[in-house]
């Protein structure tokens, strides 16, 4: 609150006058009592001029915390004012240092003392009802000082103070971004980070706000959300000097009400996955791995993620495994999957059925995905616009200290390194977001989007040849892949699926009915004979199993009489007569079906998106 000096000015003209003074200097200040007398310009500034001006002899001041707000302070300036017989008149206690000889009696340097005793008193009085009354405001959400947070507008209250009122459409943004973060942002991100998160807010034109990954950061902390907030503030003391008793910062808690945005389940399930360090998102700013957070580790059960190591003898070696073997508590499951090998049979198994991919993208809209696209794919220009802008303003900003004296080159050159460097960060981000927002929607606006399977098929080079993209369309409808058994030869996968077409696996539905011991439209086996590594097979089996010594097993309880049959690895990746021979001893009857309907083949596609060793 600003102080009015006019009245006290009149009033202490008049005085003068009374004194019989006609000519006076007058010095106003509106500085706070809680500067120290080193920093108070208000009284440096008196000195200053009765120095210069030794024709000026006598200060009036209203009252003696105009002067000074501490004891100490007015003992300086007392003791200044006597060694420079400085005359002092405080008008409102009708009080004189000197007498009109300049004779100073115990009388008056006593009552100076007394009245500077009474000004600190008053001040520290004062201070404490505003500290109370501002306790009080804040309490009730009104009277709010510092920066806005994010969220909120002030808004006038009472003609004297101001109160928080809801921005709408901040709050809008506040609330998706916690629902992101909590439960994901959509099915091709279940489990985002808050680079994902921060990389969505772009695409969807929030706030400028959001775009900024410390930002979203710290919002998804703000308890102020909740309709309370307890602030820790903390600013310099006044007072603090190097060989003092005073501290150099004073701490202040309070409590401040806010209008509510949040409610306090969705609050508290984001500090829970906080806490848990989010393990399900993806981290990787470097590389897209296309099956992380899928394939389920044999031996904790946690998710093997993406292995990417340069060694010089071997050169770049990339797969999946266990990362949990460096944790505290170690995984003992140490082998290592080729990523090409797992990456393109997963690939492959999708590829082997569009339809359900058709029927995906029919089922979100098309329509809406191709206007939702197009508006992603604006925004992320305008960032990409607003990146490169900042990145010329470094260039310019660096070029203008460089040109000033004293220019310490490591520090600025470190300094602006950094900045250039997570510019640079975050633009490849964001142009390989863009990149891949484009493909998506050239892709859906070819041929009118009329024959969605194939689009996909007329497109499927540009997918293959996209990890972002891969990664999309498998984790449209895979929730989860186990790795049942590894060998130098063979592997055995079981895919979860989150959806299965009315088409998938149609030739063996009706049986599997019958048999009822599978969820066979969820569920699904991959044997992989990687005997000729350049002739990868992939067989479907969809009937369960189990594996002994490297044989698959199956029973079939027929009439009462359970059956047994053992197939080996080969015996099914490169089919023979007795093979089918066992086939027809096991399925009988109803259940009969042909080797092929069992342990369908799948066409290997070899993804080509790994750097050459």
């Amino acid at each position: 609150m600003g102080q009015e000096l006019d009245p006290q000015i009149s009033d202490l003209k008049k005085f003068a006058k009374e004194k019989g003074f006609g000519q006076y200097k007058i010095i106003e200040t509106k500085e706070s009592g809680l500067i120290n007398f080193k920093n108070r310009e208000g009284t440096n500034t008196l000195f200053e001029f009765l120095k210069t001006n030794p024709d000026y002899n006598t200060v009036i001041c209203t009252e003696m915390s105009r002067l000074g707000r501490t004891e100490a302070d007015l003992h300086i300036i007392k003791d200044w004012f006597i060694k420079n017989k400085i005359q002092f008149f405080l008008k409102d206690r009708q009080y004189q240092l000197f007498d009109d000889k300049y004779r100073l009696n115990d009388s008056a340097a006593f009552s100076f003392t007394f009245y500077g005793y009474i000004a600190e008193s008053e001040m520290r009085t004062k201070k404490e009802r505003f500290k109370r009354a501002k306790i009080y405001w804040n309490g009730m959400g009104v009277s709010l000082s510092g920066k806005l947070l994010f969220g909120y507008k002030k808004v006038p209250y009472d003609n004297k103070r101001n109160t928080y009122a809801i921005d709408e459409n901040q709050a809008e943004e506040i609330q998706k971004i916690f629902h992101w973060y909590a439960y994901g942002i959509d099915i091709s991100c279940p489990n985002p980070s808050i680079k994902d998160i921060v990389l969505h807010c772009i695409k969807k034109g929030f706030s400028n706000y959001t775009h900024i990954k410390r930002n979203v950061n710290k919002l998804l902390k703000e308890e102020a959300y909740l309709g309370f907030k307890t602030t820790n503030n903390k600013r310099k003391n006044p007072y603090f000097t190097t060989d003092g008793d005073e501290p150099k910062y004073i701490t202040t808690n309070t409590e401040i009400k806010y209008p509510i945005i949040l409610n306090r389940a969705l609050f508290e399930a984001v500090q829970a996955k906080l806490k848990t360090n989010n393990t399900r998102a993806e981290k990787s700013t470097k590389h897209t791995t296309i099956l992380s957070k899928l394939i389920e580790c044999p031996g904790c059960h946690r998710f093997l993620g993406g292995d990417y190591v340069n060694k010089k003898a071997e050169g770049l070696r990339y797969g999946y495994r266990c990362l949990a073997t460096r944790n505290i508590i170690k995984c003992s499951y140490t082998k290592h999957f080729s990523m090409q090998m797992l990456d393109s049979t997963i690939w492959s198994t999708i590829k082997s059925d569009l339809y359900l991919l058709s029927k995906e993208i029919f089922e979100n809209n098309p329509d809406n995905i191709l206007k939702t696209l197009k508006e992603e794919e604006e925004n992320l220009k305008k960032r990409q616009w607003t990146l490169e802008e900042k990145f010329k303003m470094e260039l310019i900003s660096y070029e203008k200290i460089r040109s000033m004296r004293n220019f310490n080159v490591e520090e600025h050159l470190k300094k602006f390194k950094l900045n250039i460097d997570r510019l640079d960060a975050e633009k490849r981000i964001v142009d390989q977001e863009l990149n891949s927002i484009t493909v998506k929607r050239k892709m859906l606006e070819e041929e009118k989007i009329h024959n969605y399977e194939e689009i996909i098929k007329n497109n499927i080079e540009k997918i293959e040849n996209d990890k972002a993209l891969l990664k999309y369309y498998t984790s449209l409808y895979i929730s989860g892949i186990k790795i049942l058994y590894q060998g130098v030869k063979h592997t055995i996968l079981e895919i979860t699926f989150k959806k299965v077409s009315t088409d998938f696996n149609r030739s063996w539905r009706h049986a599997a009915k019958h048999l009822g011991d599978l969820p066979l439209e969820k569920k699904i086996y991959l044997l992989i004979d990687k005997t000729i590594t350049l002739n990868i097979q992939i067989r479907k089996i969809t009937r369960m199993f189990t594996i002994e010594n490297g044989n698959i097993i199956m029973s079939q309880n027929t009439f009462g009489i359970k059956k047994n049959v053992s197939f080996s690895f080969e015996e099914i990746t490169v089919p023979n007569e007795k093979t089918q021979e066992k086939l027809n001893d096991l399925l009988i009857g109803p259940y009969e079906r042909s080797f092929q309907e069992l342990f369908t083949p799948i066409e290997y596609t070899k993804l080509d998106l790994y750097p050459k060793r």
